[in-house]
């Protein structure tokens, strides 16, 4: 069976939150704000770049100074920094220019603790997420100290904390690398998560395992309702028939249909020739009977359907079998040949097998 991967690009997700931080620095930028219940939204466009916007929500108590007037100045005090506003702010809407100011003590002690070296950007980011070194103290605790920027602006923006990192421990998952937390944390994997998976799927799966399942949308009640029609199925094999879109309901029907020789392997080609219990319902009214598994794949393949076997039948090949109208249709035997096949045989019709055996040999008959 083929194996079907699926991976989450860390890389993408990092490079991604870098580029969302540094659209928000460059020391100095401009703003706008708009005001709506209380909440302060402010888009930040960075100096000197172009699709540099980016949006950050608060209220007003999040600044000091800050009041209405047209010719204000208040400010956003973190522990990675300062960030300036200057400008008219009015009861509903708000406008001007800010600039940035990295606090060097918090530069500091990053350091101190073995964190890379992050651009202003970056530090500005921290100061919009509150980032404090409380934060980075529990991150170097758990082993995270050397991870990259990038890595360490994902933990940021995706609220990685330490209880979300015991959590996976807890669930079994030993020795994580950052980007398997940051794989968990974007798509939500949780402790409860893991447990029920390994539930249905049993304890030894790995991180790749259950990424893939969660991104696939599979969970215990997906196996359970699977399994309810005999199919105990692995990760892998979850994730193949999940890809296929096959579900309990397909494989019920199957079933009922008459198909036989199902196993997982069988109903993954089913699923990609489409073949369904109607396909198998109209081969059957057309005369074929005690059609096995095989001769129906051979059918679909070659594309015979109801019209085909109709045009084949009053060509005059009535008692033609599954295998010779599947090879048929896969030499493009039509009426327009037989009739020359006919011609050439000294006006009687060939029996099916000599008719393929001229056409595999590309014979020409004689008009």
């Amino acid at each position: 069976m083929k194996k079907i991967t699926f991976v989450l690009s860390l890389a993408f997700l990092s490079v991604s939150l870098i580029s969302v931080a540094r659209a928000q620095s460059n020391t100095t930028g401009k703003w706008v704000m708009m005001v709506e219940d209380g909440k302060l939204d402010i888009t930040f466009k960075r100096d000197n770049e172009r699709n540099s916007r980016s949006e950050h929500h608060f209220i007003a108590s999040d600044f000091e100074g800050y009041r209405t007037g047209s010719d204000v100045t208040f400010y956003l005090r973190k522990p990675a920094g300062t960030i300036t506003f200057q400008g008219e702010v009015k009861a509903e809407s708000g406008s001007g220019t800010y600039s940035f100011s990295p606090n060097a003590e918090f530069v500091k002690s990053m350091k101190d603790m073995g964190f890379a070296a992050l651009e202003s950007d970056e530090l500005m980011f921290f100061a919009f997420m509150g980032t404090d070194l409380k934060y980075l103290r529990d991150l170097k605790n758990m082993g995270f100290d050397g991870i990259s920027s990038g890595d360490l602006m994902a933990f940021v923006a995706l609220k990685v904390t330490p209880d979300y990192v015991g959590e996976l421990k807890d669930a079994g998952l030993k020795d994580l690398s950052a980007s398997q937390v940051i794989s968990n944390k974007a798509l939500n994997i949780d402790g409860a998560r893991i447990k029920s998976l390994k539930k249905a799927f049993g304890e030894d799966l790995s991180q790749d395992e259950i990424t893939s399942l969660v991104a696939m949308h599979i969970d215990q009640e997906y196996a359970a309702n699977i399994k309810k029609t005999g199919f105990d199925l692995t990760a892998d094999q979850a994730i193949q028939f999940k890809a296929m879109n096959i579900d309990a309901e397909y494989i019920s029907a199957m079933q009922k249909a008459g198909f036989t020789e199902l196993d997982v392997d069988r109903l993954v080609q089913f699923k990609a020739l489409n073949i369904s219990p109607d396909y198998r319902r109209e081969i059957g009214e057309l005369g074929f009977k005690n059609l096995s598994d095989d001769d129906i794949i051979q059918m679909k393949v070659a594309k015979v359907d109801k019209n085909y076997v109709n045009e084949i039948k009053q060509a005059g090949y009535n008692d033609i079998s599954a295998d010779e109208i599947a090879q048929f249709k896969m030499f493009k035997i039509d009426k327009s040949f037989i009739k020359r096949a006919t011609d050439f045989n000294n006006g009687k019709l060939p029996d099916a097998r000599k008719l393929i055996q001229m056409k595999a040999t590309l014979e020409s008959p004689r008009h």
